[in-house]
């Protein structure tokens, strides 16, 4: 039997991004473990579905997405009467808009047992797929009645192998299900429950420590929805780390916290666990808005010494906001943009990301908007976007807020604030209700005031290791823009190194460009750490060829972070596409 997986995304790169495929990657590493007779394969088109000739097809859907997945599912029904099993948070919330064909399954909530149950049934010549009756964990329509079978268990987190085919270089995984918060606009809780699971500080270690091993793999993404739901694990995880001799080699990316977890302690623990970047979902600076987002559980204060306590020990934090909510004045609109846009130039605050107001299936506010006739069950989901921020928003886009803040006022604020701008986004003038749009971006610049955090990091991580001298690779805009960090630098600065012959024998601050073979005569050179934020991956591959086994190779960003600091990308077909204005 041959299982073929799908998951449409918004924007085409995302489809290179592992990450967005991280629920695909359980299914397969425990569907290997438990059903080896079943082959997986994982695509990233329709026409893939097709050439790999499968047996069983399985969609993974948001919300923004799934108009166009019902779309998908006439079309595959004109070549497959096969089974067709639909899967993810939109699913779940929603499973009465599964489409009323007898051979389409909803599977509602967490997927990895009842996918098994599932397969072991068609493997089964004894029971038919109709006759079966629904399996654990699905629904179905019969005769005009969407049935549900019982609830499937829960996986046991702690025994659940690693995602199949993670990358090497920069590890992601999840360590937490469920949320215990019930935030308004947020479908976690309800989607996943309320009952927290979550993996055991030493399995946590283990997973690390056996991708290091197995493929020198330092760089790890918790991509929980909430990572820090227990403070005493994150105490417990540092110590055995510390313990195991592998904490310095180590840096965590994208974890996600709650701003009134973020304790002193929790910031020491998290600076000594080499936390690159760690994202807040605080949604609002203002406090009455915060408290119709979170509930009372997170206020203002929270943020403030959140914030406060990242900066002290260095670790990198941002956050997302959530504009439009209803009710929102421009008032608070406008607090809680300055409150963030003011710390990102005196703190540790490096970024946060903006988001338009959505009522998602599921959550309290869409339960509103529901009950108040401004969403249905039958709608264009794809008006309700949350694939990007703001930067993206378009006149097709969900807006909740017009008693209070008008859709064209609103518009104006976020280009005020440079938050949206012309050229950031393209719109399709032949687009189809429910299709992908496609988006050019506008590449932007790593921050000053990150880059050079994030360079004394680099540093500093290398001094723990080594503590060598150093050599700068490149002498363009972004060396010039990170001097301050170097001038201050924990190691010794040696010499900058550009393959451009115009600029060697030049200055750049108090040190000489020199060219790569100059170098080559410096035996006290131990690393080459790359400088560059607009040329990352075309100078990572010319750097480790020059490094080769002589140099340890440094980075000030992975390749992943830099998506969250700035766009990029090019659209699929600019002929067919014009500006949005």
């Amino acid at each position: 039997m041959k299982l073929v997986l799908h998951k449409p995304l918004f924007r085409h790169q995302y489809q290179m991004e592992y990450r967005y495929y991280l629920g695909f990657g359980y299914l397969k590493a425990h569907l290997q473990q438990h059903l080896p007779e079943v082959e997986i394969e994982i695509v990233h088109s329709e026409k893939e579905i097709r050439d790999a000739r499968p047996d069983v097809i399985g969609i993974s859907t948001v919300t923004e997405m799934y108009t166009h997945v019902l779309g998908m599912h006439r079309r595959i029904r004109e070549w497959f009467d096969g089974p067709i099993l639909f899967g993810g948070p939109h699913i779940t919330a929603v499973p009465e808009t599964l489409p009323k064909d007898p051979k389409s399954i909803a599977f509602v909530g967490e997927g990895e047992i009842a996918l098994q149950v599932f397969l072991e049934r068609l493997l089964n010549k004894d029971h038919g797929l109709r006759t079966a009756g629904p399996s654990p964990g699905t629904a179905a329509w019969v005769d005009e009645e969407l049935v549900r079978g019982p609830a499937a268990p829960n996986v046991n987190i702690n025994s659940l192998p690693a995602p199949a085919d993670a990358p090497e270089k920069v590890f992601p995984f999840t360590t937490v299900r469920g949320c215990p918060y019930r935030c308004t606009h947020c479908v976690e809780s309800w989607t996943q429950g309320t009952k927290v699971r979550i993996l055991d500080a030493e399995r946590l270690a283990d997973l690390c420590i056996e991708r290091y091993e197995q493929y020198g793999t330092t760089v790890f993404e918790l991509l929980d929805d909430l990572f820090l739901v227990s403070a005493p694990r994150l105490f417990e995880l540092v110590e055995i780390l510390d313990k195991r001799g592998v904490i310095e080699r180590f840096e965590f990316i994208r974890l996600s916290l709650m701003a009134h977890m973020i304790t002193e302690r929790v910031a020491k623990a998290l600076s000594r666990l080499n936390v690159r970047l760690a994202g807040m979902g605080v949604e609002s600076a203002d406090p009455d808005i915060i408290r119709k987002f979170k509930g009372g559980a997170i206020k203002r204060e929270h943020i403030d010494r959140a914030i406060q306590n990242c900066t002290r020990y260095g670790v990198g934090i941002g956050a997302s906001m959530v504009l439009g909510y209803p009710g929102e004045s421009e008032e608070q609109m406008r607090r809680t943009i300055d409150y963030y846009a003011d710390r990102t130039t005196t703190t540790a605050f490096e970024f946060w990301e903006n988001y338009v107001c959505q009522p998602l299936p599921g959550s309290t506010i869409w339960k509103q908007a529901l009950a108040d006739g401004r969403v249905r069950t039958d709608m264009d989901f794809s008006t309700l976007r949350i694939d990007g921020d703001v930067v993206h928003f378009d006149s097709d886009w969900y807006y909740g807020n017009e008693t209070h803040v008008p859709r064209a006022r609103f518009l104006e604020i976020l280009k005020e604030y440079d938050l949206i701008r012309d050229g950031h986004y393209v719109k399709d003038k032949d687009s189809v209700p429910g299709e992908p749009k496609t988006d050019v971006f506008v590449i932007t610049y790593v921050p000053e005031n990150v880059a050079r955090r994030m360079t004394l990091q680099a540093l500093k991580a290398w001094e723990k290791e080594d503590g060598g001298p150093v050599a700068i690779f490149g002498a363009g805009r972004h060396t010039r823009k990170i001097l301050p960090a170097l001038v201050d630098a924990p190691v010794n600065i040696a010499c900058i190194v550009d393959d451009n012959p115009e600029l060697h024998g030049l200055q750049v601050g108090r040190w000489k460009v020199v060219s790569a073979e100059e170098m080559l005569c410096m035996p006290e050179v131990k690393a080459l750490l790359l400088s560059s934020d607009m040329r990352h991956e075309e100078l990572l591959q010319r750097l480790t060829s020059l490094a080769q086994d002589n140099y340890r190779l440094l980075t000030i960003y992975q390749p992943e972070e830099l998506s969250r600091r700035r766009s990029e990308g090019i659209a699929i077909d600019k002929s067919n596409l014009v500006l949005a204005h």
